[in-house]
């Protein structure tokens, strides 16, 4: 074993240009190797927070006995450069204060008032565009919505509160009463978010991310210079 190691160690240091070839490919093969994989593994990560963030902000079914604290409606609206993003209704009900806040709010927005993402107002929109008025309700940088109610700083998302009150206790209105955001009872109002789910951003990172870098790693490491071929056929005629 001693004797295999000293000459593995004196073919991975060896300054004969007949070794180049094994040197440099397995240095390239494995940085490439852990940069794919540290892409992906970030990845899983920017998934994960994303599918958190959507269950924080999903509004919660009342459980029996339990007190509604607002009224919500969601819908969607397609835009350019955002494709189809969530507009979602608000409206606080009596005993609904600051504790049944949407994430990514720092007080309920006014009635005919509407609070946005940063991703909409990067595409020169405001509230005004969709015919509310601004509202600085939110907890982000200009009173935009704050980045623990976003999947990510390019997502389009609103915040509106109508200038009507949505009815109550009407079965055939599209509203329908919630019990805060964030829980165990979602009632899920959802697009298309900009980063993919979990589940399908680990199916990507096996195929498309692991199973390549494994391949790397094997061809790399299985890379033989001339030197070794020709030191293996000295060593197999002398019957070694």
């Amino acid at each position: 074993m001693r004797a295999e190691w000293q000459l593995a160690r004196n073919l991975a240091l060896s300054s004969s240009r007949r070794q180049r070839w094994r040197q440099v490919s397995l240095l390239l093969g494995t940085f490439l190797a852990v940069l794919v994989t540290l892409s992906g593994m970030s990845w899983l990560g920017v998934s994960q927070r994303a599918d958190s963030i959507v269950h924080t902000r999903a509004p919660q079914w009342p459980q029996p006995g339990e007190e509604a604290t607002a009224m919500v409606f969601g819908s969607g609206i397609i835009l350019d450069g955002l494709s189809q993003i969530p507009l979602i209704y608000i409206e606080p009900l009596p005993g609904g204060g600051r504790e049944a806040l949407p994430p990514g709010l720092d007080r309920w927005p006014e009635p005919g008032e509407a609070v946005i993402s940063p991703g909409v107002r990067r595409q020169g929109l405001t509230a005004e565009s969709f015919g509310f008025l601004s509202s600085d309700a939110g907890s982000g940088a200009g009173g935009d919505i704050g980045d623990e109610a976003l999947v990510s700083r390019s997502e389009g998302f609103l915040y509106v509160r109508s200038t009507e009150p949505l009815p109550v206790d009407d079965p055939e209105a599209a509203a329908f009463p919630v019990a805060g955001f964030g829980g165990d009872n979602p009632a899920f109002i959802e697009t298309e978010p900009d980063v993919p789910a979990l589940r399908a951003a680990l199916g990507y990172s096996i195929w498309m991310v692991l199973v390549p870098s494994l391949f790397l790693t094997a061809s790399s490491a299985r890379a033989v210079s001339h030197l070794v071929d020709d030191r293996a056929t000295s060593m197999w005629r002398l019957g070694i």
